[in-house]
């Protein structure tokens, strides 16, 4: 999936673009929709790493500044597309996955099983 179709979505989906694009201001909507789109290029840009947790996501910014979200958050996914670094610590339901990755099994195979199952592993 690429980026800038992510980005129109989240855009369009601002609860103010939308009523203007009901009430017939479309130019209006289209132009906030443009703005809103550079203004998150512009934190992609920025962003150091992420974090997603139970509560939200945090991406972290390089100029020591960071944003805050609560559920989903389609600038997650865009990091994710982009390659920026990040963890997650969410809960784990699936038994079976936490077994896996507890058994004794060649570390590559449990790299191939975090990226199948979502997971990001990195190094520090």
């Amino acid at each position: 999936m690429k980026l800038l179709p992510i980005l129109r979505s989240y855009s369009k989906s601002w609860w103010y673009h939308a009523q203007l694009r009901k009430h017939g201001d479309i130019k209006e909507a289209a132009k906030l929709e443009r703005k809103g789109i550079r203004s998150n290029v512009d934190t992609l840009r920025k962003a150091t790493y992420f974090s997603v947790g139970r509560g939200g996501a945090t991406i972290w910014m390089n100029d020591n500044s960071f944003l805050s979200t609560y559920g989903d958050c389609p600038l997650i996914e865009c990091c994710k597309l982009l390659g920026i670094k990040g963890y997650d610590t969410r809960e784990i339901d699936d038994f079976d996955t936490i077994w896996k990755f507890t058994c004794n099994i060649p570390l590559a195979e449990k790299l191939e099983l975090a990226k199948n199952n979502g997971g990001l592993a990195f190094n520090y």
